[in-house]
């Protein structure tokens, strides 16, 4: 599976694929389910290692898939 940050001008900064990841989400959800719940809609982001700094006022928008799901927050 193909995973993007798009910043807020629609540049791609950053794409790779699932099987790129050091952990997989299946681990990463074991782990962090240890300290926290996860209940229905909860979403875990893993971060963009070397990723571009973002700031207050930026909006990113990270993609899953080829149109599959994406996720806009502003930057507070």
């Amino acid at each position: 599976m193909r995973l993007r940050t798009v910043s807020f001008d629609g540049a791609v900064h950053r794409k790779d694929t699932v099987s790129g990841m050091t952990f997989s989400p299946a681990e990463l959800l074991s782990f962090h389910s240890q300290g926290m719940p996860f209940y229905p809609g909860d979403v875990l982001s893993t971060g963009t290692p070397g990723a571009v700094e973002i700031v207050p006022g930026d909006v990113v928008r990270c993609e899953l898939g080829d149109g599959l799901a994406a996720l806009t927050n502003p930057v507070l």
